[in-house]
């Protein structure tokens, strides 16, 4: 139900800050929060966070990750528990990680994952692939972009998107996880309450709406309803 996700980890110019916006918005401690490397700040990257894929193989699935166009942006580390992880930018420029850790993220916590890439196409495919996901469906949207529904492990349940940035002038190449909070709007505006922006609220294709946020620091985030 989680494309695989194991943990999140959030990158950001304030650990301390960062920590307080998100207990007191959802009410819970979040997954990791770590400070931003100094390398990555002096590249010009912003606060973000970065979602781990657990595999089988790490060195496998970070070959075929290669092989598609992505590059290692960190050396690979291991946890203190001897889990092996890497970061890369992907294929299409979203950051994302693959980790030897198989916990599942808890489905109650973050519900919703979207990336937004160019060619979507061929990034649909390429992380299918490599991950075992499987296309549910792809369409246009009411509003104009085209988006392509996928599930995990062969399922046939949509928990993410992957939506072409061409229909979102303006943007970079992103994922953007959905955190569950019992009602959007009452949350949505105390992202704002809290010091961060709400970029908008939308109908998603599933049916439900989702947020999307920054956190004062500036990482991006979503906010989708409990169902």
């Amino acid at each position: 139900m989680t494309l695989g996700f194991t943990r999140l980890e959030l990158r950001t110019t304030d650990v301390s800050a960062a920590k307080t916006f998100y207990e007191a918005l959802l009410g819970r401690g979040t997954s990791s929060i770590v400070a931003l490397s100094a390398r990555a700040a002096a590249l010009g990257a912003p606060a973000h966070w970065v979602g781990f894929v657990g595999v089988d193989d790490v060195e496998r699935a970070t070959q075929e990750l290669l092989q598609c166009g992505a590059f290692i942006i960190g050396p690979s580390s291991s946890s203190k528990s001897g889990i092996q992880d890497v970061t890369l930018k992907g294929p299409g420029g979203a950051v994302i990680g693959v980790t030897a850790n198989r916990a599942r993220l808890d489905a109650n916590e973050v519900g919703f994952f979207q990336l937004l890439v160019p060619d979507a196409v061929q990034l649909v495919q390429d992380y299918c692939k490599i991950f075992d996901w499987q296309v549910v469906s792809s369409a246009r949207s009411q509003t104009g972009f085209t988006f392509h529904l996928i599930g995990g492990n062969k399922s046939q349940v949509a928990t993410g998107m992957v939506v072409d940035i061409k229909d979102f002038p303006g943007s970079h190449p992103h994922w953007l996880y959905y955190f569950r909070v019992s009602k959007l709007a009452p949350a949505a505006s105390q992202v704002r309450h809290l010091g961060g922006d709400v970029v908008g609220i939308y109908p998603s294709p599933l049916g439900h709406d989702i947020a999307v946020c920054h956190d004062p620091q500036g990482a991006a985030f979503g906010l989708v309803a409990a169902s």
